[in-house]
């Protein structure tokens, strides 16, 4: 089948997402300095009734293959540019070569036909093949972030 990306809603969407989701989070704990993943959905559900919650979902056929979820709102140190911040994107095992592509032309329509000025994406240090998708599609890594954990991740 063909992968097909749409802007759909997360509170509608959701049930569908949720396994995608569980296994990003259980990638991203990899290096267990995170902590566990506890997303929170009441907040991504307020910001999506608010309009700054953006989500596309790829699918092939019925299911659920990735998704890039993402907040878009104007700069507060530069009002007038309107900028798009990545929260977080998946791709389901298996379909590593088959979704990015898709995905991320869909995010770059949607970003030029609605005067997106800016977009961010991040990527993890460690197997950051995204960072290689995202240079593709002209994103330059410009800042680095720094983290600093004030207390250790409690596990269950």
């Amino acid at each position: 089948m063909t992968v097909v990306v749409t802007r759909e809603s997360f509170g509608a969407a959701l049930p569908e997402l949720f396994p995608l989701m569980r296994r990003n989070w259980e990638k991203l704990e990899f290096d267990k300095t995170v902590g566990p993943m506890e997303p929170s959905y009441m907040g991504y559900l307020e910001c999506e009734d608010k309009g700054v919650l953006k989500l596309f979902v790829a699918r092939d056929g019925p299911a659920v293959v990735g998704y890039w979820l993402a907040f878009v709102l104007p700069s507060l140190q530069a009002g007038y540019r309107l900028r798009m911040l990545m929260d977080t994107f998946a791709v389901k095992d298996g379909y590593e070569s088959k979704v990015p592509l898709p995905l991320m032309r869909a995010v770059e329509k949607f970003n030029k036909e609605n005067g997106i000025d800016d977009s961010y994406a991040a990527s993890r240090l460690r197997g950051a093949w995204a960072g290689r998708l995202f240079e593709a599609f002209g994103y330059e890594p410009f800042e680095v972030v720094y983290g600093k954990k004030y207390t250790e991740p409690q596990r269950a």
